[in-house]
């Protein structure tokens, strides 16, 4: 992002000119956040790289909270037809599943040009993008349906990505989104030990990992803000323990997630863009 297109985000979400930010300031958050961007790209591009093509599908499926969520995104789309955008499509695990569904075409937008290499060899059509600047390529109401797996807790800037979402879509278009829960389980158990929540910004600026975090009430807020209806909000597993290690994982659960998904690991919406 060139300076003046980050400050113009900064100024969206108020953490400049509402406080009078000195232009020093100011330039030197603005500096901060596209170092951290061009080293996140560095880093996944070098992940995406460095294990084969045949093994990442294999290292970002292998947990049970991953599949039963891709799942729960699929069960969503399939019944849309026609275009769809992929936003933070990643190497396209997700966009392949959603053309096997039949009668969609798929076009993957993310920031990484190596994923979207391995993307495109998955039958996506592939956009980069840096999402908190929006898709200015696309036009108003192309799509049928925007999915947005994974992507929203990696931006600075959600709710405007959101509003591009909005503007993607046609009328009665369906947007899909899954990020992480905040309040879910085992970070409530966490924070009673007096240990730090998982998959939370307590950092400041980072180059990678978790920018934002999300409730069920603060994300059906921001969708409606920026003029979406929630139709369904569902979560995946309930991970009955204060960690998240390899064995706590065996003990997540997939019916406490349906009777309480407000506990769930992660919250996957289907929402709509009204005539």
């Amino acid at each position: 992002l060139p300076e003046h297109e980050i400050l113009e985000m900064l100024s969206r979400m108020e953490l400049i000119g509402s406080w009078n930010t000195a232009p020093a300031d100011a330039h030197r958050l603005s500096s901060r956040i596209q170092a951290a961007k061009h080293a996140a790209v560095d880093k996944f591009n070098g992940w995406v790289v460095k294990n084969s093509p045949s093994r990442v599908p294999e290292q970002l499926t292998r947990r049970a909270e991953h599949r039963h969520r891709i799942r729960q995104v699929l069960e969503f789309t399939q019944d849309v037809q026609g275009e769809v955008l992929d936003m933070g499509c990643f190497v396209g695990i997700v966009g392949e599943r959603i053309i096997a569904q039949g009668n969609k075409a798929v076009t993957g937008a993310d920031a990484l040009d190596k994923a979207l290499d391995l993307a495109a060899r998955r039958g996506l059509k592939t956009l980069l993008a840096d999402f908190d600047a929006g898709l200015p390529s696309l036009s108003d109401e192309q799509f049928d349906c925007v999915v947005a797996a994974d992507l929203m807790q990696a931006v600075y800037d959600p709710e405007f990505v959101l509003s591009e979402a909005h503007r993607d879509l046609k009328s009665r278009g369906r947007l899909v989104v899954s990020v992480p829960n905040i309040t879910c389980l085992n970070n409530g158990l966490r924070m009673l030990r007096g240990v730090s929540p998982q998959r939370v910004n307590l950092r400041g600026i980072k180059e990678d990992g978790h920018i934002s975090s999300f409730s069920f009430d603060s994300l059906r807020t921001m969708l409606c803000n920026v003029g979406f209806v929630v139709e369904k909000m569902v979560s995946d597993v309930v991970i009955l323990t204060a960690d998240a290690s390899r064995f706590a994982r065996m003990l997540s659960a997939r019916l406490p997630a349906r009777v309480f998904p407000r506990l769930g690991r992660n919250i996957i919406v289907l929402a709509a863009k009204p005539k």
